[in-house]
């Protein structure tokens, strides 16, 4: 997927979901951290809505 106004480029696929200091977290293309999460269904969740937002060019607020 190629967010708008990005050149297509060819990213690496790797494990975005991390677990610091025992909370769940996951991290952006960007490298921030978001989270933490309850569990890995909500850190999934928020990440596809993070994906969808950042697509579409939406911020989370």
């Amino acid at each position: 997927m190629v967010r708008q106004g990005e050149e297509q480029k060819n990213w690496f696929r790797s494990n975005r979901f991390t677990v610091i200091n025992g909370q769940l977290f996951f991290q952006t293309r960007e490298g921030k951290f978001e989270g933490p999460f309850e569990n890995d269904i909500e850190a999934e969740l928020d990440l596809m809505l993070y994906l969808r937002r950042a697509e579409f060019g939406q911020s989370k607020h």
